[in-house]
């Protein structure tokens, strides 16, 4: 299939606003995305804006996929976190080899992916291929997907291969559904619906070529996406689902405002000069985060769609305005749930839901506050441990 283009799946998407937002209680309960919620994102071609045109993919930009991930983040967190998985998850089908595209594009015009790339996984080389063991967490999406992948350490004897670097060899496997069983252990805080429990094959068999290895295997389709260095795009698409968490917590907010009025008072708290104040500031700070965010996504894009390879100087403020729009998120919603005062403790207010998905989302790595030691260090002449950027 032939998916439309990103401005049109961004616009198309609000016809699902209202019954996700009206559903957020539902996909909590569940823990992960409903298969219908999930189907009419899949035929809008949601999930398929990563994947190259070559592929009957989307090919968005690295800031449309920025902004759909957003966009549905706004709605409910859960499912934008989930679009981010399978959003980040698909870019990889620009580097893989053709037996393996082969492999996963063989039951479906276009496949749904996730995964997780840490390689809590170990392999051997058998005949025709790896058999692989291991146990993986934050399996978010893994509910809906048609593959599944994870991070595999393979061996050599005893020993791991090496990247140019020092770094050991990560391949990324992929693991058809049916290879792969999923523990029902996600009981979190926050984003409750995404479905991020462990998963785990044993003895899985993988045919020669059905994986790449992370940070060495190049680019071999068209279009600057596949030339964006990885892990920076993963890093915004992460913090974009705080950023429409914040953003809807500002809506809610402002809805709120115009009808509340306290005990004891007789105005509403949109009247009030403390709440007027630090709702100012807290829209400006937010602004300001995201503006920092698409500038420099934009600025890199620009480079590598010029042809030129992204220096580590791009690399280091991608992260910085990864991990300040993820922690600026948090303060928005922090202040803003105050400023509602009881009224946002109820889970029937979306503003409770808004404080626990977005502290969620500042406890992954990609956009974890040790980056923030990372790139001070090396503005300061420091540029060891950017593999990762």
């Amino acid at each position: 299939m032939k998916t439309s283009n990103a401005s049109l799946v961004i616009d198309s998407i609000q016809s699902l606003k209202e019954e996700i937002k009206s559903r957020s209680r539902e996909i909590e309960d569940t823990r992960h995305l409903p298969a219908d919620i999930y189907a009419r994102l899949k035929a809008l071609g949601v999930f398929y804006m990563t994947v190259p045109a070559t592929l009957g993919g989307g090919a968005a930009t690295a800031s449309e996929v920025v902004r759909i991930i957003e966009e549905l983040s706004s709605f409910d967190g859960s499912t934008g976190w989930n679009a981010m998985i399978h959003l980040t998850s698909g870019v990889n089908t620009g580097l893989l080899p053709k037996a393996c595209l082969d492999q996963l594009f063989a039951s479906t015009d276009i496949p749904v992916i996730a995964g997780a790339t840490a390689p809590t996984g170990r392999g051997r080389e058998v005949d025709g291929g790896i058999e692989v063991t291991g146990t993986w967490a934050w399996g978010s999406g893994t509910h809906n997907s048609d593959w599944i992948a994870g991070g595999t350490l393979v061996l050599e004897g005893e020993d791991v291969p090496k990247l140019s670097t020092g770094e050991p060899q990560v391949h990324l496997m992929f693991f058809s559904r049916d290879q792969v069983k999923l523990h029902d252990n996600w009981d979190a805080f926050g984003m409750q619906g995404t479905g991020s429990g462990d998963f785990s094959v044993e003895a899985a068999f993988v045919p020669e070529g059905r994986w790449m290895v992370l940070g060495a295997s190049p680019a071999l389709q068209p279009g600057p996406l596949y030339r964006f260095p990885f892990f920076s795009l993963f890093a915004v698409c992460v913090c974009a689902t705080a950023l429409g968490v914040a953003r809807r917590a500002l809506d809610e907010f402002v809805d709120l405002a115009a009808t509340k009025v306290p005990a004891w008072q007789k105005d509403t708290i949109a009247n009030n000069p403390v709440v007027r104040t630090d709702l100012a500031r807290a829209e400006a700070e937010f602004l300001s985060a995201r503006h920092f965010l698409y500038e420099t996504i934009e600025a890199v894009w620009d480079r590598v769609s010029s042809g030129s390879r992204p220096e580590l100087e791009d690399r280091r403020l991608l992260r910085l305005a990864a991990v300040h729009v993820a922690e600026t998120s948090v303060k928005t919603v922090q202040t803003l749930y105050t400023a509602a005062g009881g009224s946002s403790v109820h889970q029937s207010n979306p503003l409770q839901r808004c404080l626990r998905d977005v502290n969620i989302v500042t406890q992954h790595r990609m956009v974890g506050a040790a980056n923030l030691e990372i790139a001070g260090g090396y503005k300061l002449g420091d540029d060891r441990n950017l593999i990762m950027f």
